[in-house]
Parts: structure tokens; sequence; C-alpha cells
């Protein structure tokens, strides 16, 4: 699977956090596909979880710039 585009990737972060409980990545990726975005992978749904599990709630952020400020 390619990377997904930054737009996918941001809509897939609002569609984790609006929905409770939690969706799916298959619902996310139907969501995603029905808007004609591009798929997120397993990996970037572990990433929604990881800034879900902390609590942050604000706009996405990549996972690279995720990892760098959580190191910091």
């Amino acid at each position: 699977m390619r990377n997904a585009t930054r737009e996918a990737a941001a809509r897939g972060w609002d569609i984790y956090k609006s929905t409770n409980p939690r969706p799916s990545l298959v619902a996310i990726n139907e969501v995603l596909l029905s808007e004609g975005l591009g798929q997120v992978a397993d990996r970037m749904n572990r990433h929604y979880q990881s800034m879900d599990r902390t609590g942050y709630n604000g706009p996405y952020i990549s996972i690279n710039r995720w990892d760098v400020s959580r190191t910091a």
C-alpha cells in the first residue's frame, strides 16, 4: 500500500476522533474511499490510537512530527 496523502491522513484523524466508540481501520477507510481519498494503513491507525491515548485532540500531526515531539 502506498503512503496516504496528508489530506487522507488528516481526514482519517478527524473521522477517528469524532467517532465513539472509536472506528476500526476498515470503517475509516470506507469513509475515506467514499470521499474519493486513498486508504490509510494499519500504521496510521496505530498513530491515531497513540495520539488518542495521550488525550491529544488537536489537528492532525504527522507520524514523524509526533514521534519527535514525544522524545523532546
